[in-house]
């Protein structure tokens, strides 16, 4: 599908654009001074809505409990005083979905301006792992 500007134009000016076989024609001279942001904004609307986002993410970590000594500063660790006092390697499976109970959804407006729907996620575990090298 070909997708172009139709600009509103005077009444004493010919009739818009009708034919997108000559692009050559059609940017170059009819309409040059176009710029790239107009020329593409058609398709920055279509592509998110043809496109499909992950739901499910794998989140690999390595975590450490550390034991604060007194007197040290709570946001550096000091290897010297701290001790580290266990660790855990491993992956999560995270799903993210959109609870269709949920009552704030009946506020969602999707002419709005900020019309995302990223508020209404929700997530939840559905597996781990842990890494147990030998």
């Amino acid at each position: 599908m070909d997708l172009y500007p139709i600009p509103p134009l005077p009444a004493q000016m010919n009739p818009p654009f009708t034919d997108a076989t000559d692009w050559g024609t059609f940017w170059d001279t009819t309409y040059a001074q176009t710029g790239d942001n107009m020329r593409e904004r058609p398709y920055s609307h279509i592509y998110p809505r043809v496109t499909t986002k992950s739901n499910i993410y794998t989140v690999y970590m390595r975590c450490q409990a550390v034991k604060k000594v007194a007197g040290t500063a709570v946001d550096k660790f000091d290897p010297k005083k701290d001790k580290v006092i266990g660790s855990y390697r491993g992956s999560a499976t995270v799903e993210r979905f959109i609870d269709p109970n949920d009552t704030q959804l009946a506020n969602y407006d999707p002419n709005a301006r900020d019309s995302s729907v990223d508020k209404y996620y929700r997530f939840r575990v559905l597996a781990t792992k842990q890494f147990l090298p030998r």
